[in-house]
């Protein structure tokens, strides 16, 4: 093949794979031009896709919110449009309605406000009592603010250092995991997400939580303290509340991590 033709080709198949890939890079703007244009099906397609796929900042979100809110209510869906509406202003109590739209989007704007005490919808991922390697994990994703009415999924992720990932899913506020934690390890990465009951997410936050080690100190003190305790019950209580003692000196509380953007 001359040299030409080689280019020539490469070029084309260049141009092909950026082309696709632009096809799918859809942004917020795009969803808000065909709003505007009044290309309503394609609208609400972009802006679900758009919150399927994570890809919005917190803002976004409450806008792409609003719009589809709106939106259901030109396809005659009430119901879902003041779900929406309730997870618009759970992004952004502040979010304004599209212009020119009527009462009804108003009116559902002003009841979700109202639901939610104007509070941002917050997701918190913390682990309670503290993570020691070797034993039991209580791992727990929870929403807060959440307007009242809106309907919710919540999954929570867990990947041990050994073993597969531990994961759960369900309605309402609040999900835990409860796991093994292996011997060896420092961290627990967890991730939580929060969707509407149609699948458009709300909030996700990733976090490396805290493994503590074992204590040999402990095991030593308890240890001596049974040894001693043969002939005393009193040594061996004091022996056991050392080692509370350590331990507690040991493990440190994972701070509460919230995703507030």
């Amino acid at each position: 093949m001359p040299a030409s033709a080689t280019v020539h080709s490469s070029l084309l198949a260049l141009c092909l794979i950026l082309c696709a890939g632009s096809a799918f890079a859809q942004t917020l703007d795009d969803g808000l031009e065909a709003y505007n244009d009044a290309d309503f099906r394609r609208a609400a397609s972009l802006f679900e896709g758009l919150l399927g796929a994570g890809s919005l900042t917190r803002n976004e979100r409450g806008i792409a919110f609003v719009h589809l809110a709106a939106l259901q209510l030109v396809f005659e869906h009430q119901e879902r449009a003041a779900q929406l509406a309730r997870a618009a202003v759970a992004m952004d109590p502040e979010v304004q309605p599209p212009e020119g739209v009527g009462a009804a989007i108003l009116g559902l704007l002003s009841e979700a406000l109202e639901a939610s005490g104007r509070q941002r919808l917050r997701l918190r991922l913390f682990a309670d009592p503290p993570l020691v390697a070797g034993g039991q994990g209580h791992i727990t994703a929870e929403l807060e603010g959440r307007p009242e009415g809106l309907d919710t999924v919540l999954a929570l992720r867990c990947n041990p250092a050994e073993g597969p990932a531990v994961v759960e899913r369900g309605t309402g506020g609040s999900t835990t995991v409860d796991l093994t934690l292996p011997d060896e390890g420092e961290v627990l990465p967890c991730e939580a997400v929060a969707e509407t009951s149609d699948d458009l997410e709300l909030l996700r936050l990733e976090r490396e939580l805290e493994v503590n080690r074992r204590s040999r100190r402990n095991r030593r003190a308890l240890g001596l303290g049974l040894g001693l305790g043969l002939g005393s019950a009193a040594v061996v209580t004091v022996a056991v509340v050392l080692a509370v003692v350590l331990s507690q000196r040991q493990v440190r509380v994972d701070d509460i991590v919230v995703q507030d953007w």
